[in-house]
């Protein structure tokens, strides 16, 4: 939030009115005006109870998680939390099986993993061939397969990005509809710049 100084007089600046009532204006903006959300996501958020900018930012998360340590592909071990970046070099998606998913092969120096996410197609637009992917979960294991299922991913830019992010909460909010956690985080944060 931007603050101004207040006047020595004890009395607030006319700036800082001016800012308060601006905070107000934007607490009490219909969410579809905010940042990032429009007509479309407006709809979706307002299934979530979310219809004025105060709704925003009452939405709280349900819980924090932290990016686990970076691990090589070799070193993985049935049961730990793990986060491994690599390269995709083979994918499919099985949408005629029970449940449909999306299998994602990644490899780094020292190996590769296997990926599933359940009901992932939609990914299929988001994740493509040599991208670098970072995911992170449990490792479970599938006919003596090592793997992770439906972990949370990103596209690191740069191995800089990944340990920037590393160690770094990230908000898991109550999600529905069309909308994820991810996109959710992004139109608060966006909602918090604009006060």
């Amino acid at each position: 939030m931007n603050q101004q100084p207040i006047s020595t007089s004890g009395e607030p600046s006319r700036q800082v009115e001016q800012q308060a009532r601006a905070d107000a204006t934007v607490l009490q903006t219909p969410v579809q005006y905010i940042k990032g959300v429009g007509p479309h996501r407006a709809v979706a958020l307002e299934q979530l109870g979310i219809h004025r900018g105060r709704d925003l930012l009452e939405h709280f998360p349900l819980r924090y998680e932290f990016l686990p340590e970076l691990s090589l592909m070799r070193d993985l071990a049935f049961g730990q939390q793990v986060c491994v970046c690599g390269e995709v070099f083979q994918m499919r998606y099985q949408g005629r099986r029970r449940p449909p998913f999306l299998e994602v092969y990644l490899r780094d120096d020292t190996g590769t993993c296997r990926v599933i996410w359940f009901h992932g197609g939609y990914l299929r637009d988001q994740i493509l061939p040599d991208d670098r992917l970072a995911v992170w979960g449990k490792v479970s294991r599938y006919k003596e397969v090592l793997q992770l299922t439906n972990p949370r991913w990103f596209k690191p830019p740069d191995a800089e990005a990944l340990f920037e992010r590393q160690g770094k909460a990230v908000a898991i909010y109550p999600a529905g509809g069309e909308l994820s956690s991810g996109q959710i985080a992004r139109i608060i944060s966006g909602s918090l710049e604009g006060l």
